[in-house]
């Protein structure tokens, strides 16, 4: 399996403090049958900045301690970025980092409060310079919780939707535990990650989270989202997305009828 969303490099936002909570993290994920991981810090969010010379200096430390450690993943480089107009000041100075820094796919964290308008906006301008945004754990904000019309707007705009894995296996709750599912079932969902912060809390086990979709959206599709399309996204090509249906707060709905 390939994890395109985790928190593992140390000391550069709110994952691990020290190399060997890093190291603990990786081999967790190793042990649960990931292979790959693009490391994806926090950047320009108000709180952590984290630009891509940064990211790929602590990237490369930490390949290396894997290797002599005998961890068998490969590492990644990317952050999970904020949608904010500041976004395109780190494009002009060259310091956003892309998943990979292949200049192609953004890992995108929507802000606490936004203008939808102005998100909007701002995917279509990173649209315009080649980049496509993967939206973060959608299932968890609480703005596409009350206005899921959002969300499919966004994917309409040219995003991509990628849940964690937690979500789906209800370790936030079965509220979004049940949110994650609606979304899968309408085919709202393209990647699933682990968002991982550590080596057991916030844990890197996409395993489980596989296992609930499969059962949900069946195998096929469900792997892809933690092969095919991740593999695709780090290698920088094209991805080419399934149907998908709108999603509104329908009145017959047991979800809706719960919020």
């Amino acid at each position: 399996m390939i994890d395109i969303h985790s928190h593992i490099l140390p000391g550069l936002d709110d994952g691990p403090k020290e190399i060997q909570g890093s190291l603990k993290i990786v081999e967790a994920a190793s042990s649960s049958g990931t292979t790959a991981m693009v490391a994806t810090p926090h950047a320009l969010n108000g709180i952590y900045v984290n630009n891509r010379n940064e990211i790929i200096a602590a990237i490369a430390m930490l390949q290396d301690l894997l290797m002599t450690a005998g961890i068998p993943v490969t590492l990644y480089p990317g952050a999970e970025t904020a949608l904010t107009p500041e976004i395109f000041d780190s494009i002009d100075s060259g310091e956003l980092m892309t998943i990979n820094d292949n200049g192609k796919y953004l890992l995108s964290e929507l802000p606490a409060c936004f203008i939808r308008e102005q998100i909007f906006e701002i995917v279509f301008q990173l649209k315009m310079r080649g980049i496509t945004p993967i939206i973060s754990h959608p299932e968890r904000d609480g703005n596409i919780l009350r206005n899921p019309d959002i969300l499919v707007e966004l994917i309409h705009r040219g995003c991509l939707m990628q849940s964690t894995a937690r979500s789906i296996s209800g370790g936030f709750g079965r509220e979004i535990k049940d949110f994650s599912h609606l979304l899968l079932q309408n085919g709202l969902i393209h990647v699933i990650s682990s968002d991982c912060h550590s080596e057991t809390r916030r844990g890197p086990d996409l395993k489980t989270g596989l296992d609930q979709a499969a059962d949900i959206i069946g195998t096929d599709i469900a792997e892809k989202m933690v092969l095919d399309f991740p593999r695709s996204i780090i290698n920088g090509e094209d991805i080419e997305i399934p149907p998908f249906k709108g999603l509104t707060k329908k009145r017959n709905s047991r979800f809706w009828k719960r919020r």
